[in-house]
């Protein structure tokens, strides 16, 4: 069934022959190729063999004639989007062999490729790319909107007693990552932070966690809003590497 064709699901898919020898990293992503919705039916057959002869990623998904609340599909020139999977999105290389791929195939627009923790969580819009490539360009690159992404506060919960948190502080956990989530009251009681420090007395902001690029210690890096505002630097829990935001 061609895309245009299907009104029921939001979906096409379609898979490559299994790979016993292939691995997997913690997180996948897809490169997305926006297609004008007349071109979506050639657009996805060229896309569909390719994913189902091997020479792309593990699968690929097409977005279908039903609406869909996330697409783009709007304006006097609507498109859809063509999902193309790779199996790890810190692989960089495979990402440059599927991204080379679909430029070989003649999607010569931009493109843009988005981790699937992005998607998990909720990121949409401008920052959430990991890499965009160019109209007609054989290269791509980190957008320097990523850097400037909003960040919103998570919670999670407290490691004493609990409770449901948005604050972390950096301390080795014995599950070898390098902060802990806890909460105002237990920072009181147990880290004996003064009442005077307690954070609902601060001004308002989030944090995210990143791996360390010196020594890739999982949670090495703690993101604040602050550092992203005013380029701060941010020191590795793990291997005191200083990393400019």
């Amino acid at each position: 069934m061609n895309p245009s064709e299907e009104t029921d699901e939001y979906w096409l898919y379609a898979t490559a022959p299994i790979d016993k020898d292939a691995t997997y990293g913690p997180s996948g992503g897809k490169w997305m190729v926006y297609v004008y919705v007349p071109d979506l039916d050639h657009a996805w057959a060229t896309i569909r063999e390719a994913t189902r002869s091997g020479t792309l990623g593990p699968s690929s998904k097409s977005g279908t004639a039903r609406a869909n609340p996330n697409d783009t599909a709007k304006g006097a020139k609507p498109t859809k989007v063509i999902c193309v999977y790779t199996r790890d999105a810190e692989d960089r290389d495979d990402l440059g062999r599927v991204f080379a791929e679909l430029r070989r195939l003649g999607f010569a627009g931009q493109l843009s490729y988005k981790t699937d923790a992005d998607t998990q969580e909720g990121t949409y819009g401008k920052g959430s790319s990991l890499y965009t490539s160019a109209p007609g360009s054989l290269e791509f690159h980190t957008p320097k909107s990523r850097n400037r992404r909003r960040i919103s506060t998570r919670t999670k919960p407290c490691v004493y007693c609990g409770a449901s948190t948005d604050h972390i502080m950096s301390q080795p956990t014995p599950d070898g990552r390098h902060s802990m989530a806890i909460c105002e009251d237990c920072m009181v009681s147990r880290e004996n932070m003064p009442e005077s420090g307690r954070w609902s007395n601060r001004a308002p902001g989030g944090y995210v966690t990143q791996p360390c690029p010196e020594c890739a210690a999982p949670e090495g890096l703690i993101i604040t809003t602050a550092m992203i505002e005013f380029r701060g630097m941010a020191v590795c829990q793990g291997c005191n590497a200083r990393i400019r935001r």
